[in-house]
């Protein structure tokens, strides 16, 4: 027998039309299937873009969210270290597409122009293993990098490409550490943020495993977990070990919602960026050098893409 709710629907249909408009991307997860750029873009931008303006009008106020590019151009900008994980953590989860459950990275930065927020920037130790890198001939135990794990602009500057700046500037730490490269992978397929950048090369995509729940806004799992404790589908102890694994919430969605398929079956291949810095590594052959400072960094960007947004 089925049961029903006081809004006389089973449980099963109100997990339905509550995944309903991701329908589209977990059917395709009976089978393993690889989602490619485009298939991504169609079937959830509307979606996740929707989710991260209601976000936005929540968090921000209206003279926060103003900066043109007169301000960008002759502005102080500002690179600083956050002491303060939690205030980090706050911060991204209102301005990315996905969300942070935990510490992001090694070095956390505010990126600002005129005390007004800007960007984010996260470096952190290399990927653990990367074929297009280890093709190169780095050995991560005889050679120091870093991976720009965040690179994010807040809504009202990216219009200005400021996604480029911070790449630039992670990379001109990078540099200025002494680094030997420095890495990092796009959200999915090549990147249009590190896209013309000299001094970061594409070198392919990554596998792309485990990588499914990148795709979907971070409000589906979030909500999708409190539908289920609703429902008492999920103990709140269970609820609590999952609220850091978004994969086990879209399992247990898909398994009350009776939706064939494994989130394991779904693949999101990474486009994968390098930039060497130390020239007698054995695949150096960058004609471009990264910026060798901060202030090159911005210098770089204000006169390659800022100026003709002027």
């Amino acid at each position: 027998m089925i049961q029903r709710t006081l809004f006389g629907k089973s449980k099963r249909e109100i997990i339905l039309d509550f995944l309903n408009p991701y329908l589209p991307i977990l059917e395709k997860l009976k089978e393993p299937h690889e989602f490619s750029k485009e298939e991504i873009r169609t079937l959830l931008k509307k979606e996740k873009k929707k989710a991260l303006l209601k976000r936005n009008e929540k968090m921000y106020r209206k003279e926060d969210c103003e900066i043109t590019a007169e301000e960008l151009m002759n502005g102080k900008i500002k690179v600083d270290k956050i002491l303060s994980n939690q205030y980090f953590l706050e911060e991204y989860n209102r301005t990315s597409m996905n969300r942070a459950n935990a510490y992001p990275g090694q070095k956390p930065y505010l990126i600002t122009c005129n005390n007004k927020k800007i960007g984010l920037l996260t470096l952190s130790v290399p990927l653990f293993s990367i074929r297009q890198r280890n093709e190169t001939g780095i050995d991560l135990s005889e050679h120091s990098g870093y991976n720009i794990q965040i690179c994010v602009s807040y809504p009202w500057a990216a219009p200005f490409l400021t996604g480029k700046l911070l790449a630039s500037i992670g990379c001109a730490m990078s540099y200025e550490e002494r680094m030997d490269f420095v890495e990092t992978t796009s959200l999915y397929g090549k990147s249009i943020q590190y896209d013309r950048l000299p001094f970061l090369r594409y070198k392919g995509l990554t596998n792309g495993i485990g990588r499914i729940t990148n795709i979907f806004p971070p409000e589906l799992f979030k909500e999708g977990l409190d539908l289920l404790k609703r429902l008492n589908l999920i103990s709140e102890n269970t609820a609590k070990s999952h609220s850091n694994r978004s994969k086990n919430v879209l399992r247990l969605l898909m398994k009350h919602a009776e939706l064939e398929g494994d989130v394991n079956n779904g693949r999101v291949r990474r486009g994968y960026y390098l930039c060497l810095i130390n020239k007698s590594l054995k695949g150096y052959k960058q004609k471009w050098e990264p910026p060798h400072s901060i202030e090159e960094a911005i210098e770089y960007w204000r006169k390659r893409w800022l100026v003709k947004r002027l």
